[in-house]
């Protein structure tokens, strides 16, 4: 049994040659709602997945996940990836203090 338990964040997005139409169509949205998001220049759409993953170090942690971006999470041919990996297990998903809402 692995002896950690670790909280792994995993971002993809579709890598920057490619085009995002979901993202172009936020980023007119934004500019039609004023407030000033005319400012905004450009939108990259992505998914971020929460995982907690059993390993004996934050490294196997991190090697782990990236495996499993690598053959699920992401299209190698359109997507890119990003791994962030933090200790412990029992925090909720939505409790990462760099995307908290102020």
């Amino acid at each position: 049994m692995p002896g950690g338990r670790y909280r792994v964040r995993v971002e993809v997005r579709l890598r920057p040659a490619i085009y995002d139409p979901q993202g172009e169509a936020i980023r007119r949205a934004l500019a039609g709602a004023g407030a000033g998001a005319e400012e905004v220049i450009s939108v990259r759409q992505g998914k971020s997945f929460d995982l907690e993953i059993a390993a004996d170090s934050a490294a196997d942690a991190e090697a782990r996940a990236r495996e499993v971006a690598r053959r699920v999470l992401a299209s190698p041919v359109l997507e890119d990836f990003e791994v962030a990996v933090r200790p412990g297990g029992d925090e909720a998903p939505d409790s990462d203090p760099d995307t908290a809402e102020s």
